[in-house]
């Protein structure tokens, strides 16, 4: 996925600046001292790079997953205490995985896809402790 990986190139302006010509008179027309900012088009951040990369090799996966009696019973609020606790501990062992290894990484760029907002091992304990006790 690294190699999917790639960032944003800068916008630069290719084209020199001109002196128009009126066509009428064939004299410089007046131009402004104010320059004006090429347009940038946004991108859509998951239509490039890693996002994309994930995107298009988890679409199979996701697409099977949410189409499970679990996912379709859960979103319907038919889900089962006994089936999230065990979607809870499953999280838990994946979130803490992967946040120890982003502490761990010296890599800058694995150290660039940790956001400590997204952080869900704190939140995953305490559910631990209500589904499973101490």
């Amino acid at each position: 996925l690294a190699s999917a990986f790639r960032p944003a190139e800068a916008f630069t302006l290719t084209t020199p600046p001109r002196t128009w010509i009126s066509r009428a008179s064939a004299t410089p027309l007046s131009m402004s001292t104010a320059v004006a900012e090429p347009e940038v088009a946004e991108i859509n951040p998951r239509s490039v790079g890693l996002a994309l990369a994930l995107d298009d090799g988890t679409r199979k996966s996701h697409s099977v997953a949410e189409n499970t009696a679990f996912v379709t019973g859960f979103f319907r609020g038919l889900g089962q205490k006994e089936s999230f606790s065990q979607l809870v501990a499953g999280l838990y062992f994946v979130y803490d995985a992967m946040e120890t290894e982003f502490a761990a990484t010296v890599n800058e760029g694995v150290r660039n896809l940790d956001m400590p907002a997204l952080r869900r091992v704190p939140s995953l304990e305490k559910d631990m402790v209500y589904y499973f006790g101490d």
